[in-house]
């Protein structure tokens, strides 16, 4: 879900299914995959939108009560559309 194109600001919200791996005390590896997004681009634009996200999460103890967490992530933007125009068309 999210506000019209144009708006300035607005709401965004998205449902995610969230695998995580614990490789260790200090080391995990999430893997983040999109439900509601694609399923809303389907029904409102006949398009699939599909944002797969891959995190690695590194975490060390700083004090008694805290960690100090680290988690970097890369991602795919797949998307397709059988309504394809390219330019010039």
């Amino acid at each position: 879900m999210a506000s019209d194109a144009g708006v300035k600001g607005g709401m965004i919200a998205d449902i995610m299914l969230l695998t995580r791996w614990q490789k260790s005390e200090n080391f995990a590896v999430m893997f983040e995959l999109p439900v509601m997004r694609p399923i809303l681009f389907i029904l409102a634009f006949d398009m699939l939108q599909f944002e797969p996200q891959l995190n690695f999460e590194f975490s060390k103890k700083i004090g008694d009560n805290s960690k100090l967490i680290l988690s970097p992530g890369v991602g795919l933007s797949l998307h397709y559309t059988r309504l394809y125009v390219g330019y010039g068309e």
